[in-house]
């Protein structure tokens, strides 16, 4: 839509438009069915409730010139108002949907009517069902074999990345599972994040906004948002303030549910959801955090996530970053990484370079026992974590030496095996599978933290123009 028309439809929006058609209760012969001016909906078919709020199948009708009635099948939303000052307040939320809605992973906005007693009914994007609904196995149109979660999150992310990257940015504050929804796009399920109820516009010459009213859902709040019920009232200096990373809070929590299979990250028992605890958790910083909650390359990026729930907003990542992250990453790209990277070691002898062997020895060679007992190089050889192919390989056939206690020398020998692939026997081919998906997954599944390490001590490295090679690793993608 034209921006033009977009703003005028914003500054001229009607307050009441239920008389250009009639309100009928028996419309296309259903008694189920209702009309609000352009705008039908059926009460039989119902998609979800929450306080005041009604969402249900329905119709948005359009007259041609020939007065031929068209329909086009929605998702009606109805909020129950009850007065002239509720209403317009939950107008905004169309107002952003108008600035907002032309990004794929955003809901798309059809109409909007008001009836008398200041109800209002937004017609949006019709979807499949919500995140949660689909992790819990309740929507057969999609299975979950089918679906990489990891895809879901990163369209998820994208749509924030959209919101927070306006000129006048959009912080959503109520992130959640509920909130995200899926519909399927030739063949492909695509991500579609929605209810905008509560959001606010963060004007784009201010970073951050007093928070005055105490929204969210339970156990899907940042820590400021929870601060804010506990703050002076009449003290607007002394709340919190509110920023894009209030989003990417909810969004860390909404990724550690996906990422491990339907656990939030403040149950007290990861086995056991108790959403009442959430909020006093999440405001002690009390996480439930487990390595063991995820497959092996997924955990490798459990820092990931629990940045993104820190309890400080500064030290969370922002949607872009996080969209750069290599657990987007596919198994070619991992690979052509541990090979680039690889490459500058061995030929580069400058400051920065050696810089870099250094601190990936100390990172990778020292991760907490919490995180990833046994499976680091610790006090043990990182040939031993291979297999009994490889370790026979390593020490008679392989044409270089390597040095098992080194972390550059893991990320050698998986660049020599991987650009020298044909050389090795069939029996090392067996065992680390074909490139680069089977072979990629082997080492992941032994060495998580590497590919995540690497591409974190090698970020110094974008700021150098010498190394302009690397700026690929680090785009969003």
């Amino acid at each position: 839509m034209h921006q033009n028309t977009r703003q005028r439809l914003i500054n001229n929006f009607p307050r009441s438009s239920a008389q250009h058609l009639p309100n009928t209760s028996n419309a296309n012969g259903s008694s189920n069915l209702r009309r609000v001016g352009y705008i039908e909906y059926d009460m039989s078919r119902m998609l979800g409730e929450s306080v005041k709020t009604f969402v249900y199948v329905g119709y948005v009708v359009e007259k041609s010139l020939e007065s031929i009635v068209d329909k086009k099948k929605v998702a009606v939303k109805k909020i129950v108002c009850g007065s002239a000052e509720d209403c317009q307040k939950n107008l905004q939320e169309v107002k952003i949907l108008l600035n907002c809605d032309e990004h794929e992973n955003i809901v798309k906005y059809y109409k909007t009517e008001t009836d008398q007693d200041f109800n209002v009914y937004i017609a949006m994007e019709l979807c499949l069902g919500t995140l949660q609904q689909w992790m819990e196995g309740n929507i057969p149109t999609i299975q979950p074999e089918n679906v990489n979660p990891v895809q879901l999150l990163k369209q998820t992310t994208k749509g924030v990345a959209y919101l927070h990257g306006k000129r006048d940015a959009i912080i959503h504050r109520d992130l959640k599972p509920d909130n995200i929804l899926l519909k399927l796009v030739g063949g492909k399920v695509c991500v579609k994040i929605a209810d905008f109820g509560i959001s606010r516009v963060l004007p784009h010459e201010r970073t951050s906004l007093t928070i005055k009213t105490y929204s969210g859902t339970r156990g899907w709040k940042s820590p400021e948002i929870l601060n804010a019920h506990s703050s002076p009232p009449g003290n607007l200096r002394a709340h919190p303030r509110m920023t894009r990373a209030t989003d990417i809070f909810s969004l860390g929590c909404v990724f550690y549910y996906v990422l491990s299979g339907g656990r939030h990250p403040f149950d007290q028992n990861g086995n056991s959801p108790n959403p009442e605890l959430r909020d006093p958790n999440i405001l002690r910083d009390r996480k439930n955090t487990k390595i063991e909650h995820f497959s092996p390359r997924i955990g490798g990026y459990i820092r990931l996530l629990e940045q993104m729930i820190d309890k400080a907003p500064q030290q969370r990542p922002s949607a872009a970053e996080i969209l750069s992250s290599p657990l987007f990453w596919g198994h070619d790209k991992e690979l052509n990484f541990l090979v680039h990277i690889s490459n500058l070691m061995q030929e580069n002898k400058s400051p920065v370079i050696q810089w870099c062997k250094n601190q990936i020895e100390e990172d990778h060679s020292n991760n907490e026992d919490e995180f990833l007992p046994g499976l680091e190089l610790n006090n043990v050889g990182w040939m031993n974590r291979t297999c009994e192919a490889l370790d026979f390989y390593f020490m008679y056939e392989s044409p270089r030496t390597y040095d098992e206690f080194l972390t550059k020398d893991l990320i050698r020998a998986i660049r020599n095996m991987g650009t020298h692939y044909e050389t090795l026997s069939p029996s090392v081919k067996a065992s680390v599978g074909s490139l680069p998906g089977k072979f990629m997954a082997f080492w992941n599944n032994r060495f998580p933290f590497l590919v995540q390490t690497v591409w974190n001590v090698c970020k110094v490295l974008i700021t150098d123009p010498d190394f302009d090679s690397v700026l690929m690793f680090y785009q969003t993608g």
